[in-house]
């Protein structure tokens, strides 16, 4: 039998699936945010100076502004989620306009430790908050493509499991090798999974052939 279905959904310009055949809007569900709100983000800044007006400063003025931001808005907080920087990076383009031969360059230097200190603070937060909004991402892709499945009549059998969700696996019965071959080869299905940063994929039909690939 001669099974002619395509994933679409942004994966494939194939034009197997008759343009007029409608899928159903997506059912309603909650969906968990991925940051959270907990999360305090800082006050928008000032308008910069231009930047004419910033290298005509004194080192005595850069200084001062380099304090001001720092003290801006900081709020330090044993939960690094809830604290709130101030400026560092303006506290760190002021103190690096410092010259080394004036008498601020000192102070400027042990300024600089702190601003070091503040960026590790907010790369780490960084690395946390990317780290869950990939996970979610993938959990998303696992409900598109469940969604997709059940749109044209199929059951699937679509799980996640791996470090950090990042093995997908997908059955269902019309996944037969044909098919299976000719997405992978003829689509950007890979490269859409590999976006979102999954490790490995294994499609089958549940019965008599899977097939797998590794990312990386």
């Amino acid at each position: 039998m001669d099974m002619r279905y395509v994933i679409h959904s942004g994966l494939s310009d194939d034009q197997l699936i008759s343009p007029e055949i409608e899928l159903p809007e997506p059912p309603e569900h909650p969906v968990e945010p991925a940051l959270s709100p907990e999360i305090e983000l800082p006050k928008p800044q000032k308008q910069r100076v231009k930047q004419n007006q910033f290298f005509r400063r004194t080192p005595g003025e850069h200084l001062k502004e380099a304090k001001k931001a720092l003290a801006d808005g900081y709020k330090p907080h044993k939960n690094p989620m809830k604290t709130v920087w101030g400026r560092v990076f303006d506290a760190q383009r002021h103190l690096n306009a410092i010259n080394q031969r004036s008498k601020e360059y000192k102070e400027a230097r042990r300024l600089m430790k702190e601003v070091r200190l503040r960026v590790e603070g907010i790369e780490k937060i960084s690395s946390v908050l990317t780290h869950r909004i990939m996970i979610k991402q993938r959990e998303m892709v696992a409900d598109e493509f469940e969604f997709l499945f059940l749109a044209k009549g199929f059951d699937a059998h679509i799980i996640l499991t791996g470090p950090d969700k990042s093995y997908l696996k997908i059955e269902s019965q019309p996944l037969c090798e044909a098919f299976i071959l000719k997405i992978a080869h003829d689509t950007d299905l890979l490269l859409y999974l590999e976006r979102a940063d999954f490790k490995k994929v294994t499609l089958g039909d549940g019965e008599r052939f899977t097939w797998s690939h590794t990312f990386g």
